[in-house]
């Protein structure tokens, strides 16, 4: 069975969250989570906020993101994903591995804490941040993100 939008949103608002306008982007999304259909409006912050969204699904109460440990990025490849029809594209969560994935996104290790509706103040802590631009081709940025994704890759592999 697939939860149609006026039920993920219902569900969201009894939660506490209120997501209004372009951020109510899942169209549909069967009862585990897994996979889904997320509207595409040209707008890549609300698209990546509703990605973040397909992960509360499965989860109970309030949670707030706090951390994502790799948000990757293929803009030519993810339009080329997007339906012409429908203006859709579809979205895949892999619990187990805390990945998902939606065209050209990549979106690994998200992290969320549990809260309450009321306000709490909390001082955002940035660990890294690492841009490559899709653009900026030189070979000394292309082995340094290899390199990169290599040690990512490495020190996370568990037995």
């Amino acid at each position: 069975k697939n939860l149609q939008i006026n039920e993920i949103y219902r569900d969201f608002n009894l939660r506490g969250y209120e997501y209004s306008g372009l951020f109510r982007g899942i169209n549909q999304i069967d009862i585990n989570g897994i996979y889904g259909e997320l509207k595409w409006n040209n707008e890549w912050i609300s698209y990546l906020d509703t990605m973040l969204q397909v992960h509360l699904i499965t989860s109970q109460g309030l949670q707030l993101p706090t951390r994502i440990d790799s948000l990757r990025i293929d803009p030519k490849h993810h339009l080329e994903s997007i339906s012409s029809l429908t203006s859709t594209c579809s979205v895949y969560v892999d619990y187990w591995n805390n990945l998902c994935f939606s065209g050209g996104i990549e979106l690994f290790g998200l992290h969320c804490t549990g809260t309450s509706k009321k306000n709490k103040q909390q001082n955002t802590i940035l660990e890294s941040y690492l841009f490559v631009p899709f653009d900026n081709i030189n070979i000394i940025n292309e082995l340094e993100t290899c390199l990169y994704l290599i040690l990512e890759n490495t020190l996370t592999i568990t037995t």
